[in-house]
């Protein structure tokens, strides 16, 4: 059976859109702001804000009413436009202590691991 060229040229369009929209999702995966925090302090973590480093105040609890006991994992998703170059971070502890980093570049970076060393909440990303 043989194809007309403009059947081709109409085939071959669509080919090139298919693999286009493949790879724009691709990218956008990759600059996803999503991570994992792990828990490794040995404490509750009841509270946790993440905030654009420019904000003046924390967003909501992402945690909402659960809690993250220690050597567990959450995963924290953005919301759609979401965007600010870099993020701040503030864990609230059972204990009434917190821990705060900023600066994160959450583009890239998929997974924080917090711990505790002397007394002093510390963070460890990939």
């Amino acid at each position: 059976m043989k194809y007309s060229k403009a059947s081709k040229a109409a085939a071959y369009t669509i080919l090139g859109a298919l693999v286009l929209f493949a790879t724009v999702r691709v990218v956008l995966a990759a600059t996803a702001l999503d991570f994992t925090l792990h828990n490794r302090t040995e404490k509750i973590i009841h509270h946790m804000y993440v905030s654009g480093h420019d904000d003046d105040k924390w967003g909501e609890d992402v945690l909402g009413k659960d809690v993250l006991n220690d050597d567990e994992s959450v995963e924290v998703k953005f919301s759609e436009g979401t965007e600010s170059a870099t993020y701040d971070i503030k864990l609230e502890f059972e204990d009434k202590s917190t821990g705060v980093w900023k600066n994160f570049d959450l583009k890239s970076i998929t997974k924080i691991t917090v711990t505790y060393r002397d007394g002093t909440p510390w963070a460890k990303w990939e």
